[in-house]
């Protein structure tokens, strides 16, 4: 059974609200084979190495799955197990099959269109022909903004994230390899209770922190140098993201105030982080205090971007984004700067935007340490 967490989310009012979008936009049947996607609206962790289809009409749902998970997801999963079927060799034949003449009053089909396989894609023009319509907005649309149920699952998570960076902080040592640092990472992760990560965790330090090389090595942590680590946890089913700089042994005054720089582009960030701002007036606020620190060339990439089922959601955090912030938005702020013999400087937290403002989910100290 899925566990009390799980069982707080209304699956089941999501695909109504698909359905009323759906309807809208005249799109009679929607097919999704994102994992996230089918997740968000079944209720089903799948196995990194398998997949299954989602398919919505306003009357009907079938959810077609490996033949190895079916009795798991009959057992586990909101829908009947009626609407449940195995994966055949033709999907899309087996779906005629199964809604029989409906099928003839379909003439638009929701896709993701950005995503799905060509060959899963030809199967289904071989199938049913008639025009496609790419779901993706509309279902972003319903993930974007998280319910009450769903801030409080994303509240778990970023603590216990927040609790494996102070271990992490605490354990770097000179002479310690990024590798090992973030393998001891993952440990804490999986013991925190996370399903898995929301990326490969990462270390760089000292030239690694100012190429930047977002991958852990074999280089060892060395005195008066930056270090900065950018980790992640997937907490039933939502993801988390949290970056820290530190130190392991005295840096030069240029490296403080080099850290300092990216420390006051971060919270003067995210004191625009509430109801109304609009996404980039908080990336150009980051950008203003690189500025002021005549740093904004060193400022490579986004001030932050939503979390959910996905690491990477709406809204993106950026220069010409124009989506306001609303309140149940779950964002991260994270401006950083990279130079070549100074290293590399980030901060990250996640936000929720609030009626008021925002309320800051991860926990662990920002300052310099």
């Amino acid at each position: 059974m899925m566990n009390e967490g799980m069982n707080s989310l209304d699956y089941e009012a999501r695909v109504d609200r698909l359905r009323e979008k759906m309807e809208k936009e005249g799109i009679g049947l929607a097919i999704l084979y994102e994992r996230s996607n089918v997740r968000y609206l079944a209720g089903w962790r799948q196995n990194t190495t398998s997949f299954s289809i989602l398919f919505i009409t306003q009357d009907g749902l079938v959810h077609m799955v490996p033949k190895l998970d079916k009795k798991a997801v009959e057992n586990e999963c909101w829908i009947d197990p009626s609407d449940i079927y195995e994966i055949p060799d033709n999907p899309m034949k087996k779906y005629k099959d199964i809604i029989g003449e409906e099928y003839n009053s379909i003439d638009n089909i929701g896709i993701e269109s950005e995503t799905i396989f060509n060959s899963r894609l030809k199967n289904i023009k071989e199938n049913i022909g008639c025009r496609f319509s790419d779901v993706q907005p509309l279902i972003d649309s319903l993930r974007i903004i998280k319910s009450p149920a769903e801030q409080e699952l994303i509240r778990g998570g970023a603590l216990a994230i927040s609790e494996v960076m102070t271990e992490i902080i605490d354990a770097a040592e000179i002479g310690m390899k990024e590798k090992d640092l973030t393998a001891k990472a993952k440990m804490l992760m999986d013991l925190k209770g996370g399903e898995t990560y929301s990326f490969e965790p990462f270390a760089m330090s000292g030239k690694n922190s100012w190429l930047p090389h977002r991958t852990s090595t074999d280089k060892k942590f060395k005195k008066s140098e930056l270090i900065l680590v950018d980790m992640g946890l997937i907490w039933q089913g939502y993801c988390t993201d949290i970056t820290r700089t530190f130190t392991v042994g005295e840096l030069s005054k240029k490296q403080i105030d080099f850290f300092d720089a990216a420390y006051e582009a971060q919270k003067e960030a995210k004191k625009k982080v509430r109801p109304g701002v609009k996404a980039k007036e908080v990336h150009e606020r980051a950008v203003e205090v690189f500025e002021e620190y005549g740093l904004s060339d060193y400022f490579p990439h986004l001030t932050g971007h939503g979390l959910g089922y996905d690491i990477h959601e709406a809204p993106i955090i950026d220069e010409k984004q124009e989506i306001e912030l609303k309140p149940g938005m779950v964002v991260t702020v994270e401006p950083g700067v990279y130079k070549e013999g100074i290293g590399g400087a980030r901060v990250e937290d996640m936000l929720l935007v609030t009626e008021r403002g925002h309320e800051e989910l991860t926990k662990t100290e920002r300052k310099l340490i």
